[in-house]
């Protein structure tokens, strides 16, 4: 990590976390995503292939940031599937809890005790889906501004799956709304996989300033994927007449012979 100038940006309990998982270098994305996300001053767009480290592209920097900010802000991730989010919690609370940072699952299955601990603090790492994001604003009313007052960054996820879609608009107009209400705009951090038009990403990301939104393009691809398949065929399965005959010929031992005493061969399954 000697030559990496993005690892030396993170805060130091990140890079101690980097070092004991073993790290031997950034990937491309996370060297280029580090600078722009850091400082919490632009709109970013991280478009790179599956397992090619977006998550921690977003999250590194969008930590540290977090972790120097007095009083502690809020970082608001925002997937289209609840999938996902069990899954990214996995990922981030172990990270998080070296940091003590805590991080919050928000849908339809989490406990609303686990909801109003969050309320409780309104810091570290909220995961929602649009749809409970659209249920918190409307349950909260007039609180939300308080809710989200420390709101640092806006992080969306699979951002191509929302693109010209109803929950597209949805989702831009949560995120003005809740900017409307603190005052202030917070930076977009968008994370696909899949974009083929950047530019249309960047307008759907800020409306009206896509021109101003930085891209991170990794063409480097994900983890090797290796596929190994196998086939196997079962003995030969002797009819139960056939075994007391006293001569086995060659012909009445194959699949298609025509004498009353032979051999059914069962068909060869292959596994995939």
């Amino acid at each position: 990590m000697s030559d990496s100038s993005s690892f030396h940006l993170l805060d130091e309990r990140i890079q101690r976390f980097i070092w004991a998982e073993g790290w031997e270098s950034l990937r491309d994305a996370q060297e280029a995503a580090i600078p722009l996300i850091v400082k919490a001053d632009r709109d970013v767009i991280v478009a790179a292939a599956t397992a090619a480290g977006k998550t921690e592209a977003a999250f590194l920097p969008a930590l540290t940031h977090l972790l120097q900010a007095d009083p502690p802000g809020l970082i608001a991730y925002i997937s289209p599937l609840k999938a996902l989010i069990n899954d990214q919690f996995g990922r981030l609370d172990r990270l998080c809890e070296q940091l003590e940072v805590p991080v919050w699952p928000w849908h339809g299955d989490i406990s609303a005790t686990t909801k109003t601990r969050f309320l409780a603090k309104r810091e570290g790492v909220l995961l929602i889906t649009p749809e409970s994001l659209e249920a918190l604003l409307c349950n909260r009313g007039t609180s939300i501004g308080s809710v989200f007052e420390r709101l640092t960054f806006f992080v969306v996820d699979e951002l191509h799956a929302f693109i010209g879609a109803e929950r597209g608009k949805q989702l831009q107009s949560l995120m003005h709304r809740i900017e409307r209400v603190i005052g202030r705009t917070v930076p977009r951090i968008g994370l696909s996989a899949t974009l083929g038009d950047m530019s249309l990403a960047a307008d759907f990301l800020r409306p009206g300033k896509g021109p101003a939104v930085e891209m991170v393009e990794s063409k480097a691809s994900g983890n090797e994927l290796k596929i190994l398949v196998k086939g196997y065929e079962e003995p030969l399965v002797v009819e139960p007449g056939l075994m007391a005959s006293p001569v086995l010929t060659p012909m009445s031992m194959t699949p298609w012979a025509t004498s009353n005493q032979t051999l059914r061969r069962p068909k060869r399954p292959w596994s995939r």
